[in-house]
């Protein structure tokens, strides 16, 4: 199965993309910049300021499926600024093209901060209670 990943050099697209490989899949892994080492599975540069580029990459790969780890502002410094909310624009546009492009299932995953502060562990069916426009 051909996958688009966002979030490729992340804490969770990381362990994300190794698991996928490990299973077989062919990953087009994206990331925000291009810094630092790029896993053997890179294929492209998740900038959405260069949307039509970004929209020809992922017409091009052709996914089945999009798993959308990536996002902008994860130091807790920036987890409370308004840009918060670009992220959301920013996903569903990846979204529309991944559909766009054929994909037929779309995965958001998170980290922690839907659940908020807790010292219980958390599973998918964990109430939710953000406490910063991060986690919202």
């Amino acid at each position: 199965m051909r996958i688009l990943l966002t979030g490729v050099s992340g804490f969770l697209g990381a362990a994300t993309a190794s698991e996928l490989r490990a299973r077989g899949h062919r990953v087009a892994g994206m990331r925000r910049r291009m810094i630092g080492h790029a896993p053997d599975d890179f294929r492209g540069d998740f900038l959405l300021l260069k949307e039509k580029e970004t929209a020809s990459f992922i017409h091009d790969f052709a996914p089945h499926a999009f798993i959308h780890c990536g996002w902008s502002g994860v130091p807790l410094a920036a987890r409370d600024y308004l840009s918060q909310y670009a992220n959301v624009q920013a996903s569903i546009l990846l979204a529309d093209m991944a559909i766009d492009a054929g994909a037929k299932v779309i995965i958001g995953i998170g980290s922690q901060a839907e659940y908020g502060l807790t010292s219980e562990p958390v599973s998918e069916i964990s109430p939710v209670h953000p406490r910063t426009h991060y986690g919202l």
